[in-house]
């Protein structure tokens, strides 16, 4: 009987020890709560999601400036249903930002006269540039267009398809463009070139590797206009 009094005395005496640990100040159960709800709360380190917007023809651009024509409501419907709305364009306003922002800028059109036709047309919103592709049955012809907001050699690093020697010509009116040997294996691309507008530095990438074939096909169809004249009114 004393030797069962002596283990519930030593057994109280570790509860007790126990219970002294689990309260000590700073560690009550409300304490640790509140901090690992803010814990899991607390703004993470990410990058944020950039904003694309995708166009497969020119007349898709035109039907979204012609929201501009439309009540708020109607809007609202149209840029969630096309996928706008989480790409940054959230209203009438917004819309007419983005037009003020590239309406005007000067892009590369490929007429059908060459046999290519527009696959889509790609703005990257949050890196500042707009990606044209076109394609007929057995090559590509991309034009990636940098936005200009001032000094272009601060604004846009030059590619790396541009950093090989010229190995041909082109032409695209009176402006006489180098043609680069694309030295990559990973890349579809066999040469590229660029040109410069006054607003705009234009890449262009093309999988034909003949420069004559370039120019006869590409270079004496290319039209080169702001935005706005390729959409329709």
């Amino acid at each position: 009987m004393k030797k069962l009094c002596a283990l519930l005395v030593v057994l109280c005496v570790l509860i007790g020890c126990v219970g002294c640990a689990v309260n000590e100040p700073g560690t009550d159960k409300n304490e640790l709560s509140n901090n690992s709800f803010t814990d899991s709360t607390s703004p993470k380190d990410s990058h944020d999601v950039p904003f694309i917007l995708y166009f497969d023809s020119f007349e898709h651009i035109s039907e979204l400036k012609s929201m501009l024509e439309e009540d708020e409501s109607t809007v609202d419907e149209y840029l969630r249903d096309n996928q706008y709305y989480m790409n940054g364009l959230k209203s009438k306003n917004d819309i007419n930002g983005l037009f003020d922002d590239i309406g005007d800028l000067n892009m590369l059109h490929l007429d059908s006269a060459s046999g290519y036709s527009l696959a889509g047309i790609t703005y990257y919103v949050s890196y500042g540039y707009i990606m044209s592709t076109y394609k007929n049955d057995n090559d590509i012809v991309r034009f990636i267009c940098y936005i200009n907001n001032g000094n272009l050699e601060d604004n846009i690093s030059e590619p790396a398809e541009l950093k090989t020697a010229v190995i041909g010509n082109m032409s695209i009116g009176n402006k006489t463009l180098g043609l680069h040997s694309v030295d990559d294996e990973k890349s579809q691309f066999a040469l590229a070139s660029s040109i410069e507008t006054e607003n705009s530095q234009i890449t262009l990438l093309f999988t034909e590797d003949n420069d004559d074939v370039i120019q006869a096909v590409i270079g004496d169809n290319v039209v080169e206009a702001p935005l706005s004249a390729f959409l329709i009114k």
